[in-house]
């Protein structure tokens, strides 16, 4: 995927989040691109987001042991699980 479609899609993300009023809410990312997600982290937090990442399946059930994030955005091709 592209670096612009990414963001096309993160824009339209935070426009239905901001739109439905979640704009102080926590947001998961699960990506193993590092690029990826710190693109991410970074577009989805200037907008006012708190957002807690992980690399991987494991790391996202060690964030999940710190409290549930209201949205999870998840690769579906992690490198030891799979997103389904």
């Amino acid at each position: 995927m592209t670096a612009a479609k990414t963001r096309h899609r993160a824009d339209l993300l935070t426009n239905l989040l901001i739109g439905a009023g979640m704009g102080t809410q926590t947001i998961a990312i699960v990506e193993d691109d590092s690029d990826l997600r710190e693109m991410l982290t970074d577009f989805l937090g200037g907008h006012g987001f708190q957002i807690r990442t992980a690399p991987d399946g494991a790391g996202f059930r060690a964030l999940l042991a710190g409290g549930r994030p209201d949205l999870v955005i998840l690769d579906i091709g992690l490198p030891d699980d799979n997103g389904y």
